[in-house]
């Protein structure tokens, strides 16, 4: 009986042991199938990146169910770490959710295009020291900017006419192309336009065959990117020098017999100027007959004997000779007959007019301007004894008088018997003056030396 009892009581005991196994098998199951369900993933990752060269940019992606204690997020270039804060580079995270989710950003300053590779997001474990999760490769595209020192021209800028020339424009080979464009005197040019490429140089070549017309001309080259619309970058060659031979003209007038002619060569254009000139005749004219200088050719006496004759001028600089000519017209000289000035004439308008009317009309016209200039003089004077006679007052009313008027009663009185020592005299003059005017006094003094000698003086009122 008792050994039953312990045998049950061990058989309970070895049944609960298996429930506890059990139990600690399902929780350790239960982790295991949690932590597969857990899997950390890379999302949100942003797509390919067209950027100019210069500027900034930045890649970014999302990272699921990460944990900090074990993971770190790496950005790759080529299967190759990049490192945080180095250079131009930074890269910079946090947790954007409740759900633990981590947003990495990779920024890139003052792109180069030796940037323009493909990026990657990685999730690394550092405990087990393996890559949990990796992104997409995200490309970077760059879009490249010609140096500055671009666009360059020839330095050449002296051409000869007749002969064909090339000025070429230089830019550096970018991804886009670079687009040049010449122009002369700011119009664009668009033929006999050719492009290629040189070493890392872009180029485009501009042929043509100069001209006197050319001369001081300016050509341009523009250069322009896709990369940025806004730049626009120019060269110029200034006012090219086109080296010709002389432009000549002989100018000359019809001749007459026996009446010195003169024939002028005239250079409209030369570049370098005139070395030399010569004139030259044909049928021949001998030297006595003529005198020749640079620009003038003299021929003192023509006969009808040189009418036809041809004379040239001829001009020389470094660049060539060019000559030019003319035919000598001689004619007779006509005589015209001097004709009375009483006879009949004929006024510019074909109207027959006699000389004797003519010198009438003329003495009539001297008449009347005599009779006006003697009737002017005599005017004169009566003019101004009508304006000067009379004079004004203070107030602007006319006085027909002179302002002051004196009347001859200058006399002496008797001496006033005012003692021994001093004696007084009186003198009295008359002033006409206006009656309405504010009348002043006005005092005469007199200075006189008494027989003592005194120098004592009175005022007399008037």
């Amino acid at each position: 009986m008792k050994q039953n009892k312990c045998f049950s009581s061990w058989k309970y005991k070895l049944k609960q042991m298996d429930l506890y196994v059990a139990l600690f098998a399902f929780n350790v199951l239960l982790i295991r199938y949690s932590e597969c369900g857990a899997k950390t993933n890379i999302y949100d990752v942003r797509d390919d990146v067209t950027i100019r060269e210069g500027k900034q940019t930045f890649f970014s992606c999302t990272v699921e169910h990460f944990d900090s204690n074990r993971h770190v997020v790496r950005w790759l270039d080529d299967n190759l770490q990049i490192l945080s804060k180095a250079d131009r580079f930074d890269i910079d995270g946090a947790v954007v959710n409740d759900g633990g989710d981590f947003r990495s950003t990779f920024t890139i300053s003052d792109v180069r295009r030796t940037d323009a590779r493909s990026y990657t997001c990685q999730v690394y474990d550092v405990i087990n020291n393996e890559e949990v999760s990796v992104s997409k490769p995200i490309q970077l595209y760059v879009l490249e900017i010609p140096n500055e020192r671009y666009p360059i021209c020839d330095k050449s800028s002296i051409f000869e006419e007749g002969v064909p020339v090339e000025i070429t424009c230089l830019s550096e080979k970018t991804d886009p192309k670079a687009k040049l464009t010449w122009s002369k005197n700011g119009e664009e040019l668009t033929s006999n336009i050719n492009e290629g490429t040189n070493n890392d140089e872009q180029v485009q070549t501009y042929t043509f065959t100069p001209t006197s017309s050319d001369d001081e001309a300016s050509f341009h080259c523009s250069l322009k990117t896709e990369a940025d619309v806004s730049l626009q970058r120019n060269c110029t060659l200034h006012h090219i020098r086109v080296r010709f031979k002389p432009k000549v003209t002989v100018m000359g007038e019809t001749s007459f017999v026996g009446k010195e002619s003169v024939f002028i060569c005239h250079i409209t254009a030369s570049n370098p100027p005139v070395d030399t000139y010569k004139w030259t005749t044909h049928p021949f004219i001998p030297s006595y007959r003529y005198q020749a200088g640079d620009h003038t050719f003299r021929l003192f006496k023509p006969e009808l004997s040189d009418n036809g004759t041809r004379i040239s001028c001829s001009a020389t600089n470094s660049v060539g000779k060019t000559f030019n000519s003319t035919i000598i017209n001689v004619k007779e000289r006509s005589i015209q007959p001097i004709l009375p000035t009483t006879g009949t004439q004929t006024d510019p308008n074909g109207n027959r007019q006699s000389g004797t009317e003519k010198s009438l009309s003329y003495i009539v016209f001297i008449s009347i301007g005599v009779v006006l200039c003697l009737l002017i003089i005599m005017l004169i004077p009566i003019f101004y004894i009508q304006c000067c006679k009379n004079s004004w007052d203070f107030l602007g009313r006319e006085i027909v008088q002179p302002d002051v008027y004196f009347e001859p009663k200058d006399r002496i009185l008797p001496q006033l018997p005012e003692g021994d020592e001093n004696v007084r005299w009186m003198r009295s003059i008359g002033v006409q003056v206006p009656q309405d005017a504010e009348l002043a006094y006005i005092y005469h003094e007199i200075r006189e030396n008494q027989r003592s000698g005194s120098s004592n003086s009175s005022c007399t009122r008037l």
